[in-house]
């Protein structure tokens, strides 16, 4: 009986041929010295080189197809890019294969690969122990990197699927053909820690060789990597030197299935996994052969092949057929089908374990975790028997790398002293505005107190407190500060129209009285209520913007994001500090309207202050005290508004200057006007 042999002998990628081909012989050997195992039979493997490449591959099997006497099975393929173009093509001869190295999940769909065993388990089995590694070492946020071929990507699919289960998010997912170049400088701009890669081997150290390059590796970046891999994939890469390839995988994570019972116990050939390396070394010569993880599948692959053969011949027999095994031609659908309904019957200990396949045609097995650790990968962690993960992993830095920097919100509070010392001032500024009302009231009848407009001294002194409050106005708690946002802007306005309102007003009295009179014989006469509806009319305009603001665009107390500082303990610990921004979408549009209306006001209170100078009368003339109240407030407020924009994300600082503004142009204001007075 004749098994035809699909192995990858040549080629850069994959040239495991020699390992598997001592393996298989090995298991050939055993059982044709059985005679449990197909009596009167001899079974051997005729084989070809597939290169590891598809097109090698067709070529090598339709070459063995057409070459007499016809095979009754396939062995092989090695890798995923053959077995699948080659499992397709000989079902049409109606061959059943049985692959030692074709690991990809595509393979286990059954109207593609109808008859397709192997003796490997999918890549898709390892994501579950990857899922637990993270949710071990609380990796929430991960990224992937995978070459583009179908075998890589049906594994990330199901890896997907199961991070999107498990609230885990994906960064960034990074594809490429052979050149990762821009794929690493992505992840390194996007910070990435937990890296899971899906490539092969060559492409992959070229990869590795990159992120060198870019920084992307220490003690804060983790590695992820299938466990097929050669031991010492880090020595022959062109492109970096092994130091440079070691520094960035050390303490890398490789995770896939078991290659070896990690029970010895005896196989069905009479050997255990220990007796297999034992024997396997010898007959090499102990030589560094390419492959040799896959020597146990590989002669499992021939012990499956052999006892499914072994049972045809006792259905065939059972079934009547008129001719043998070794009659065998490709036309022979129904011997085919008994192979097929044998191989899912196969069930046995091999050097890799306990084998018996499923209704995808996958064995059962383990899945193991081995570490990079300097130039040596350490023993499996981890694996279905014993699920317990960490106990021979060394973090390199010590500890597990984070899953990304995190970000600590921290709002900045304003300081007790500082509120409590300008709510101090302010509450001040407040009590000698009532002493000073109290003041003008008692001695209104006086001739000096009588000419300046007590009425509209009082108006004054009430837009004072206002503005006095609006220090006041002031909380480190957001629900509170909602509402002392819009409390602030309004008593701050009001405050500020009916101060200089008032005080304009008797200015624009003087100026109707004492200038615009001379024109007639009659001197006109204007009263204080005719002054204060006036001052009320200006107050209501403000407060009619005010109102429409607030419908319109209501002002929201928000956290702005502030500046960002590292923890001086951990580089991967980052607080940003937040403060509370009174804010709304059209700010800017309303804020301009009220600042034109109060500059206009301005320029008209230092017009009439300019027209009014010549006025001998002091008591009546404030011509020279309003000139320094707006020089005052001029300059105040050019200051407050260029300190706003350059401090605004030190609370305490911006808070304080502008608190410091208010008291200073407030109090200058009342000293200015009142102080003689008194």
């Amino acid at each position: 009986l004749r098994l035809l042999g699909l192995v990858p002998m040549e080629g850069k990628v994959w040239p495991a041929g020699k390992t598997l081909l001592l393996a298989m012989r090995m298991a050939l050997e055993e059982i044709n010295e059985r005679q449990d195992v197909l009596p009167g039979y001899h079974l051997e493997l005729v084989w070809g080189d597939t290169q590891c490449d598809p097109g090698h591959g067709l070529n090598a099997l339709y070459e063995l197809l057409y070459t007499d006497p016809p095979k009754v099975m396939v062995i092989g393929g090695g890798c995923s890019i053959v077995c699948q173009p080659c499992s397709e093509g000989s079902t049409q001869w109606n061959l059943t294969t049985v692959s030692y190295g074709c690991m990809s999940p595509s393979l286990s769909n059954r109207e593609r690969f109808p008859q397709f065993f192997r003796t490997v388990q999918p890549e898709v089995t390892q994501n579950p122990a990857r899922i637990e590694l993270m949710r071990l070492f609380d990796w929430d946020r991960v990224a992937i990197i995978q070459q583009s071929y179908e075998y890589h990507t049906a594994q990330i699919e199901d890896l997907i699927e199961r991070l999107s289960r498990s609230n885990t998010t994906i960064i960034t997912y990074e594809i490429f053909q052979t050149d990762a170049s821009i794929q690493i400088e992505n992840m390194k701009k996007h910070d990435v820690r937990i890296i899971v890669t899906a490539s092969y081997e060559d492409e992959m150290g070229e990869t590795i060789c990159k992120a060198y390059a870019e920084g992307l590796y220490g003690p804060g970046v983790q590695w992820i990597f299938a466990n097929w891999f050669d031991e010492f994939w880090w020595q022959n890469s062109p492109h970096c030197s092994p130091k440079e390839f070691l520094q960035v995988i050390d303490g890398a994570i490789y995770t896939g299935m078991s290659y070896e019972n990690p029970i010895l116990e005896k196989s069905i050939g009479g050997i255990d996994s220990e007796d297999f390396k034992r024997i396997f070394n010898q007959r090499s010569n102990y030589s560094d052969w390419t492959g040799k993880d896959f020597g146990p599948a590989a002669y499992d692959s021939i012990w499956a092949a052999a006892l499914a053969l072994n049972r045809t011949i006792d259905k065939m027999e059972n079934h009547g057929f008129n001719k043998t095994l070794d009659e065998f031609t490709y036309s022979d659908k129904d011997i085919n089908d008994l192979i097929i309904e044998s191989m899912y019957e196969v069930e046995f200990v091999g050097v890799r374990g306990y084998t018996r396949f499923d209704k995808t045609g996958n064995p059962q097995g383990l899945i193991t975790i081995r570490q990079q650790q300097g130039a040596v990968s350490r023993p499996p962690s981890f694996n279905s028997m014993s699920p317990v993960i960490g106990s021979n992993l060394r973090m390199v830095g010590g500890r597990p790398p984070r899953a990304g920097s995190t970000l600590i919100l921290s709002q900045v509070r304003l300081s007790p002293a500082l509120y409590a010392t300008t709510s101090i001032l302010a509450s001040l500024g407040i009590v000698v505005a009532v002493f000073l009302l109290l003041f003008n009231t008692w001695f209104r009848r006086r001739k000096v107190i009588k000419m300046s407009s007590p009425n509209i001294n009082n108006l004054i002194l009430l837009g004072c407190t206002l503005c006095y409050l609006t220090i006041l106005f002031e909380s480190s708690d957001i629900e509170v500060e909602r509402y002392f946002c819009v409390l602030r802007q309004f008593s701050f306005v009001a405050g500020f129209a009916l101060t200089f309102g008032a005080l304009f007003s008797k200015t624009w009295r003087v100026h109707i009285v004492m200038i615009a009179s001379t024109k007639t014989a009659k001197p006109k006469i204007i009263k204080d209520p005719q002054l204060a509806f006036g001052v009320l009319v200006l107050v209501l305009v403000d407060v009619s913007i005010m109102i429409a603001w607030l419908v319109v665009d209501p002002v929201q107390a928000v956290l702005r994001n502030g500046t960002e500082q590292v923890s001086a303990n951990d580089n991967d610990i980052i607080f940003k500090y937040q403060s509370i921004e009174c804010k709304s979408e059209f700010q800017t549009h309303f804020s301009a309207a009220l600042l034109a209306l109060q500059s206009l006001l301005l320029i008209f209170g230092a017009f009439l202050a300019w027209e009014t100078r010549r006025v001998k009368v002091e008591a009546l003339n404030d011509s020279k005290y309003i000139g320094m109240c707006i020089y005052n407030v001029v300059v105040l407020a050019v200051i407050g508004v260029a300190l706003q924009y350059v401090i605004k994300d030190a609370v305490n600082a911006s808070y304080g200057f502008l608190s410091g503004l208010i008291l200073l142009g407030t109090t200058l204001t009342q000293t200015i006007i009142f102080g003689p007075k008194v």
